[in-house]
């Protein structure tokens, strides 16, 4: 009677085992792969976003130092930036070779480093070209953003 017992009882078999952890880990590496690829996005999108309020800050100094000096003596092929790291003054430097810690920002989190340029595409127009580029974290590649500027 207890070999009769033995060959009735029903269970799972190794291939059904193995069968249902393949599923499992496949469905937890693609789960693994969307959190990645969230996850640099993410990160990108916060790059970009910084990038941005940098060019915006440069915008809006370059309006304040506008409305301040008559006289803009930059040509309409020159780069230049705005250095406001000094709450006293604010300067234009035009050779970026070597930009001042104004024209270089880091916003403390190790996102990265921005280096800001400005051009006058035209000096009958008043109307700039703020670029702000930085090596991307995500992918270590250029990256850069550019906000046209009309004053």
């Amino acid at each position: 009677m207890s070999r009769r017992r033995l060959l009735n009882q029903t269970g799972e078999t190794i291939v059904e085992v193995l069968f249902a952890i393949a599923v499992l880990a496949s469905a937890l590496g693609g789960a693994l792969a969307i959190s990645t690829r969230s996850k640099n996005m993410i990160q990108a999108n916060q790059e970009r976003y910084q990038a941005q309020l940098i060019a915006n800050g440069q915008a809006d100094s370059l309006k304040i130092y506008m409305s301040n000096n008559s006289i803009f003596s930059i040509t309409s092929t020159q780069y230049f930036c705005i250095d406001k790291s000094d709450t006293a003054k604010t300067d234009v430097y035009t050779d970026l070779s070597s930009p001042p810690d104004g024209c270089k920002q880091d916003n403390g989190a190790n996102i990265g480093l921005y280096t800001v340029s400005i051009k006058q595409p035209s000096s009958i127009f008043n109307i700039f070209v703020i670029n702000v580029s930085w090596v991307s974290i995500v992918n270590k590649t250029n990256d850069q953003v550019e906000l046209v500027y009309g004053i």
